[in-house]
């Protein structure tokens, strides 16, 4: 009974202290509105790290400030970090405050968690949950951190949680290595449908493939768009439940090899730069396609760094940096939270919240839960690319050979004079004298054959206006 009513007591001493303490900061930097009404602790609760409450924001005040309070917020709470999660509703935010000698960093070892192809799992709270984002809501992924601080890890958690949740029909994954060999045991792996190790020419072509795929998609949403029945994948799959699409996520592990430098060559930086636009185009578009971005980025100096996908990236995850610059970039003007993070450990922003997340233990857990899902037969985008070429080759040999046999021009006929000009003026032989041309054999060719792949822009024409006319027939 003494027992209980000491720790009672001491709660209510540390409560009240964290009340106080608040208000002295909000006093100090005038955080009130007209009524002399400020911020308000409610629902404050000790955890194993320190406090979670629920912070009120009074009428006349925003949440905008509160990340100007961070570094006032931590000083006079004697705190490591102050987190923030703010309610759709923007009346209120649930706030962690996380002492650093109550927080042990998380030793647990990694399991996949079970996720929709939908969701990443980026890491856990600080709690010890696994922190999910939904993609529909929350799209394109940037990861920042030195080196060894634990980007890697991060990413595992999201791939193979992934794959070891999802088939290759309900998942695709694009996958690019800047740095040789990094993420080569995903090479076979049956949802990785593109794998490439510092090719840059092999990454434009898996843009390529995602912006075509965004063409053919709009298409096929349009009919569901126009009805107001949905805007996205997520509908899409729920309304056309036998036709189901993947959601497709572009992996870029170590975006440094595709920033443009002095000493590239002229060609190298334009395959560099066309793949900042692309990427940009994605940024701008793919969203409601679902397909998506995850960008591993080890040095953001703004040089490195582009602005727009930083910025159009709504999951920031940020790592350990020992340059407040490098947290600054990362996280935005003036929040150097991620400085001096020990490994593993990373500050995770996102639209209107901001929090400590931990990776957990990778170390020989790989070939485990990814060998099951390895198949060196599966499919795969170049390999299907040179299939196409092949067929489109055959086409052209067959359009080559149609036009040998019938001419594309009149043939030339010796001047006659009347007297040796036939006489039988409903000669069905006269019309054969004319020919075809080229274009006619063209069309010919093109609508007799249903698996036509267009080889040039003509042919692209063509085709279209031949789906066009029967479009309009039917």
């Amino acid at each position: 009974m003494f027992e209980k009513l000491k720790e009672s007591r001491e709660y209510t001493k540390e409560r009240n202290n964290l009340i106080r303490e608040f208000a002295l900061i909000m006093t100090h930097t005038g955080n009130y509105n007209q009524k002399g009404d400020t911020f308000e602790i409610v629902d404050e609760q000790m955890t194993s790290y320190g406090w979670k409450f629920k912070l009120f924001c009074s009428r006349g005040l925003t949440f905008e400030k509160l990340e100007t309070l961070m570094p006032f917020i931590r000083d006079g709470l004697k705190c490591a970090y102050f987190m923030y999660k703010i309610h759709e509703n923007n009346s209120f935010a649930i706030c962690d405050v996380i002492y650093n000698q109550k927080l042990a960093i998380n030793k647990k070892p990694f399991e996949p968690y079970p996720v929709k192809p939908y969701e990443l799992y980026i890491g856990n709270s600080v709690n010890g949950t696994p922190n999910i984002v939904n993609i529909n809501e929350k799209p394109f992924t940037f990861i920042a951190g030195e080196t060894g601080a634990g980007k890697n890890g991060s990413l595992n958690h999201m791939l193979v949680s992934l794959i070891h949740s999802c088939t290759p029909e309900e998942l695709k994954i694009l996958y690019y290595s800047g740095a040789k060999g990094d993420g080569g045991f995903y090479e076979d792996v049956k949802h990785v449908y593109a794998y490439s190790e510092t090719d840059l020419g092999k990454l434009n072509t898996m843009l390529d493939y995602i912006l075509k795929e965004e063409v053919r998609r709009k298409k096929l949403f349009k009919s569901m768009v126009t009805k107001f029945a949905g805007d996205n994948l997520y509908d899409y799959n729920n309304i056309y439940k036998s036709e189901k699409l993947p959601y497709i996520v572009l992996v870029i592990d170590e975006f440094l090899s595709c920033t443009p430098k002095k000493s590239d060559k002229p060609a190298v930086k334009e395959q560099k730069n066309e793949i900042t636009d692309k990427l940009e185009a994605m940024a701008q578009r793919t969203r409601a396609y679902g397909m998506v971005y995850i960008i591993s980025h080890q040095k953001p100096e703004k040089e490195l760094c582009p602005s727009f996908l930083k910025n159009m990236s709504s999951n920031r995850i940020c790592f350990g940096y020992s340059d407040p610059v490098c947290s600054e970039i990362v996280l935005g003007q003036g929040d150097m939270s991620a400085v001096g993070l020990p490994n593993r450990r990373a500050i995770f922003k996102s639209r209107g919240s901001k929090e400590l997340i931990f990776t957990t233990d990778l170390s020989g857990k790989l070939k485990l839960y990814l060998t099951p899902h390895m198949d060196k037969n599966r499919p795969d985008l170049f390999q299907d690319i040179a299939n196409e070429k092949k067929k489109a080759d055959k086409s052209v040999e067959i359009i080559q050979e149609l036009t040998k046999n019938n001419p594309t021009s009149k043939p030339k006929v010796e001047k006659k004079t009347p007297k040796d000009v036939p006489v039988n003026k409903g000669s069905k032989d006269q019309s054969n004298l004319k020919g075809k041309t080229k274009e006619e054999l063209l069309i010919e060719a093109i609508k007799t054959n249903p698996n036509f792949v267009p080889y040039n822009e003509q042919e692209r024409n063509i085709l279209n206006m031949i789906k066009l006319e029967k479009e309009n027939k039917e």
